[in-house]
């Protein structure tokens, strides 16, 4: 391999037919990421694109490669993706940052929003039109989607979400199936919006439906709004506070 040209790489387990990890030497790696950072990343298959981000971090974390820079450089190549597979293959590496920065750490915040913005893009929806009934993939690539975007607080993202928050909570327009938790967590964050969480908050309270009340209450949780989260802990914690008194917007 280190006699190839940069452009020059090879790929084994092809597809991930088989249940083991590839590791190359530096030079291959190299020439993977470049290509992968470049326009003609897509001559990689997606489920090899999903395979060297999965086996470079298990890589790392294994001892097997030196330091994180070579997995971070087949991350990068992200900006470029929309599809679903190697986004879910990068989220399991993501996850574990986000609980231990927390997405109140501004680079970690910076670094996923600029990844995640073709790929919010591809499955954004937009209040004003008919929402798609999604099947299964296409809905799981979706929350992903608004989950990292939101999270990493994309503005196109929290603004697509606070106006789907409204219609579900304001006209009890409905929020596509599976989709609850990662709109309704990323349109309460910021600021404000004290009508839309009474408004959802009555509707926790009202529903029957044990697993949708159980999304409702971990989405109020995401708001940012310090009085209402005081409420919403007291109510929580089974205080004398059995509902959310602060009703009106200040």
């Amino acid at each position: 391999v280190s006699q190839f040209n940069s452009d020059q790489w090879v790929i084994f387990n092809k597809q991930q037919r088989s249940y083991y990890r590839v590791n190359y030497d530096r030079y291959n790696w190299q020439a993977l990421s470049l290509t992968l950072s470049s326009d003609n990343f897509n001559k990689i298959h997606v489920m090899n694109r999903a395979q060297l981000i999965d086996d470079s971090f298990a890589l790392v974390v294994a001892g097997y490669l030196d330091d994180y820079e070579t997995a971070y450089d087949i991350l990068k190549y992200l900006t470029r993706e929309d599809d679903f597979f190697p986004w879910y293959s990068a989220n399991r590496y993501i996850s574990p940052l986000i609980t231990v920065f927390g997405f109140k750490d501004q680079t970690l915040q910076k670094f996923i929003r600029i990844l995640s913005e073709k790929y919010y893009h591809k499955y954004k929806l937009d209040a004003s039109e008919k929402i798609p009934v999604d099947l299964l993939p296409e809905r799981y690539g979706r929350a992903l989607a608004i989950q990292l975007s939101c999270e990493s607080l994309g503005e196109e993202c929290l603004s697509d979400t606070f106006a789907l928050v409204h219609h579900f909570a304001m006209h009890d327009r409905k929020i596509p199936a599976g989709l609850e938790a990662s709109v309704l967590c990323g349109g309460f964050r910021g600021d404000g919006k004290q009508d839309e969480l009474v408004a959802v908050w009555r509707k926790m309270s009202l529903t029957s439906d044990p697993a949708f009340k159980s999304i409702l209450i971990g989405s109020l949780g995401c708001s940012d709004n310090e009085q209402f989260l005081k409420d919403y802990l007291e109510s929580s914690l089974g205080s004398s506070a059995s509902q959310v008194n602060y009703t009106t917007a200040q």
